[in-house]
């Protein structure tokens, strides 16, 4: 569920006991960190940006983006076995363009 623009007044931290309110919250980060991670590749293609920064941030804020989009109120990753497979690759991903430079 995503949540309405009108609704943004709710963040995980103001209302951290009640279970629903909290993964609302979760959910508009998550949102955020997407949004921050399409803004880190189209600022490389853009910009023609080779750095390992616009790299990590743009791979980084996408694993957390799924991460908390895919979790639900108990804290649980819910997805199929298969669908782990981007943290490692993540991973992979930026310990390439380490070694690349």
């Amino acid at each position: 569920m995503i949540p309405a623009y009108e609704d943004w007044k709710t963040l995980p931290w103001n209302d951290i006991k009640d279970k629903k309110n909290y993964m609302i919250g979760v959910k508009k980060i998550s949102i955020l960190a997407g949004s921050f991670a399409q803004q880190a590749q189209m600022y490389g293609v853009v910009f023609n940006s080779t750095s390992l920064l616009t790299f990590a941030v743009a791979i980084t804020m996408g694993t957390f983006h799924f991460y908390s989009m895919e979790i639900d109120f108990k804290g649980i990753l819910q997805v199929r076995p298969f669908a782990y497979l981007p943290f490692p690759l993540a991973l992979v991903a930026v310990g390439t363009m380490m070694v690349r430079g």
